[in-house]
């Protein structure tokens, strides 16, 4: 694997200008990334057509282009399983303006999860809303071109969506050939799961992957080199299945917040030592 299909991700530059993110990308060579669209870089409830374009401009004009786009939904007023029909409209207007977003930059994914429930809910109507809300959405997202690519979330964040068994279950639910799935690696470590398994079960139909390191029972998102994670193998899975997508560096852990430039360059350092360049 080359480490020119490494993207940077600004989810951990979340309390420092967009700025130092693009900055950072270009100074350690970094071509691509996945556009994370949340305060303070952007604003999906509030923004325009000429914002979406003022964007892309911004990041072009530091060489970089955009190879996915994450809505904020995990933690924040938006999530993917709207429990009411007041949330479900707010939500299904929120997650348009995020692939009108992902259009505007030119990226073919947006990632999307399942949300989750209320916890004193059986799991039943959890994934009905959720289902039905990413279905709508599939149908947006193929008017534009774009692809929607499912991640699972952990047990400690979801009921719903956070295994094989229960994204299969949901994928079955929504039944949408625009719907495709993303590794995220502290995840399936969280559930101890690895790439290799999720290849074996979904095969072609992984689009994106959201590369960080991770422990058991824990949310990760973590630098690579201090986790539980064997990048290695890891990697490995994704050369013998003849991948073609990005690997987004999803480092979201608050022990980086305070100076994300170090710990990106750690993470970017470590991914060098092990992909082609």
């Amino acid at each position: 694997m080359n480490f020119d299909r490494h993207a940077g991700m600004n989810l951990v530059y979340r309390e420092v200008p967009l700025s130092v993110f693009l900055s950072a990308q270009r100074s350690m060579g970094v071509q691509s990334i996945e556009f994370w669209a949340g305060f303070p870089h952007f604003s999906l409830e509030s923004a325009k057509q000429s914002d979406r374009k003022g964007l892309h401009s911004r990041i072009r004009s530091y060489g970089l282009k955009t190879i996915a786009v994450t809505a904020p939904s995990l933690g924040y007023q938006y999530q993917y399983c709207p429990v009411s029909i007041e949330m479900a409209r707010k939500c299904r207007t929120y997650f348009q303006n995020a692939l009108y977003l992902a259009a505007e930059l030119e990226a073919p994914i947006m990632t999307v999860n399942s949300g989750w429930s209320y916890f004193d809910q059986p799991a039943e109507i959890g994934f009905h809303h959720s289902a039905e809300l990413l279905f709508e959405l599939c149908i947006v997202a193929k008017g534009l071109g774009i692809k929607l690519a499912l991640e699972s979330l952990t047990p400690l964040e979801s009921n719903l969506a956070t295994t094989i068994c229960s994204t299969q279950a949901l994928l079955n639910l929504i039944d949408h050939d625009n719907l495709g799935l993303t590794i995220d690696t502290g995840a399936c470590a969280c559930s101890g799961e690895t790439s290799q398994i999720w290849f074996q079960h979904f095969q072609d139909r992984i689009l994106h992957s959201h590369f960080i390191d991770g422990k058991e029972q824990s949310v990760g998102h973590l630098i690579w080199g201090t986790g539980s994670l064997n990048i290695r193998s890891e990697l490995a899975a994704y050369e013998t299945h003849h991948y073609s997508g990005y690997f987004s560096s999803e480092l979201a852990s608050s022990l980086y917040g305070k100076d994300p430039v170090t710990a990106d360059k750690k993470n970017v350092s470590f991914l060098k030592t092990v992909m082609k360049q």
